[in-house]
């Protein structure tokens, strides 16, 4: 019982601490979209994309902790599989880091403030993944404050005192700082011992790199698209589109959060009624903020960012979308559990794959415009959802537990 009821708090300290953090970073955006032109709109957005990329600098070690540290009583493994992950990331950082330094060498010493932000960003996570493993979430929902709060507390005031150039800063030193405080605070034995390592690695990488290809995949198709959109149509393009896809991220927060809360949860029991209650539950709570957001989107719209409405139904149809959206995380997680994610690659290569031709034949042999692809990136949305839940029944009615 007082473990229900210590579980429940957490779970309402988390949500607090999540829409803490949405509000910070939707007045951040707002005052961006708002204030910035939409060419400097577009570099901060491809900024933002490059330092969203060091989600994936750990080669499926992270998604390998998901799947089997909640199930680990061994301290000492459990540590082993820390160690491994810090280190994996650290690598992979680094190698990001060199990729992006010659992929963006233009405005480097803009971007490299996001490149050194994901470093210490993506080593910040391991932490949150070790402690988000764990029964007691105590230290999980701390270092979420450190790493989620602050940084968009810090970034806010960079911008409201110092324009693009003191958020971009801010972005950087709250995250380093972050990182610090983790290392200090949250300490962590490293186990040194190599023979325990490498094994360690492989059945990380063996559990992980599947996840990782597919989130790969899905990363491309949700937020690569704005390199396209600069190469093909420039940055003023890409302001304008991530002015439209901030509502997107606005709308799925809430489930990205909801789904994070539970993923050990899943991992343990490996259900599908579990996971569609919850389904159900997270694309209720979105859709009625949904249906409340497209009656007044149009005056929201006219009074606070008034040189975005003549995009108002793309917006609309965007934040539509994230209503079936809503549940994949969480089927994500089943299908990792129980260890299907080749169909996680499969699905999210499919949908990828499509929407990134759709993208290529617009701008090959028709006058593109930004209706029409957000049309596309709404239907890749769908797309996704539809195929994840069909897998998920398809294989929850052949497991045997």
């Amino acid at each position: 019982m007082l473990d229900l009821v210590k579980r429940r708090i957490n779970f309402i300290k988390y949500f607090s601490i999540s829409y803490l953090t949405t509000i910070l970073n939707v007045v951040i955006n707002l005052l961006t979209i708002k204030f910035l032109s939409s060419s400097d709109l577009g570099r901060l957005s491809i900024g933002r994309s490059i330092f969203q990329s060091y989600e994936f600098a750990h080669l499926g070690v992270r998604n390998g902790i998901d799947r089997h540290m909640p199930e680990q009583e061994s301290l000492y493994l459990r540590e082993a599989m820390f160690t491994v992950g810090l280190l994996s990331s650290l690598i992979f950082s680094l190698c990001f880091t060199i990729f992006w330094a010659f992929y963006q060498s233009d405005d480097i010493l803009f971007y490299a403030c996001f490149y050194l932000s994901g470093i210490f960003y993506t080593l910040a996570t391991i932490y949150r993944v070790y402690y988000r493993a764990n029964t007691n979430k105590d230290n999980f929902i701390n270092i979420s404050i450190v790493v989620n709060v602050v940084p968009a507390l810090v970034q806010l005031i960079g911008f409201y005192f110092f324009n693009l150039n003191g958020l971009v800063i801010a972005h950087l030193v709250s995250y380093l700082g972050g990182y610090l405080i983790c290392v200090k605070h949250f300490k962590i034995n490293l186990v040194k011992s190599k023979r325990l390592v490498f094994p360690v690695f492989y059945k990380l990488f063996k559990s992980g790199y599947l996840l990782f290809i597919s989130a790969f995949f899905s990363y491309l198709a949700t937020v690569g698209d704005r390199f396209v959109i600069a190469d093909k149509m420039g940055l003023d393009m890409v302001g304008i589109f991530s002015a439209i896809m901030f509502f997107f991220s606005l709308f799925t927060v809430m489930s990205g959060s909801y789904a994070e809360l539970i993923v050990d949860q899943i991992m343990k029991r490996k259900s599908i009624t579990y996971c569609i209650k919850h389904v159900g539950l997270v694309s209720l709570l979105v859709a009625v903020c949904v249906l409340a957001s497209v009656f007044l989107l149009p005056f929201v719209i006219s009074y606070f960012l008034p040189k975005y409405s003549h995009v108002v139904s793309e917006i609309r149809i965007i934040i539509i979308s994230t209503i079936p959206y809503a549940g994949v995380s969480i089927l994500n997680f089943y299908l990792h559990a129980i260890d299907k994610r080749m169909a996680l690659l499969s699905i999210n290569l499919i949908s990828s794959s499509l929407y990134f031709l759709g993208i290529f034949l617009m701008m090959q042999f028709l006058k593109v415009d930004m209706m029409s692809i957000v049309i596309l990136k709404a239907g890749f949305f769908c797309l996704t959802f539809l195929l994840t839940i069909i897998a998920c029944y398809t294989y929850s009615k052949n497991l045997k537990i």
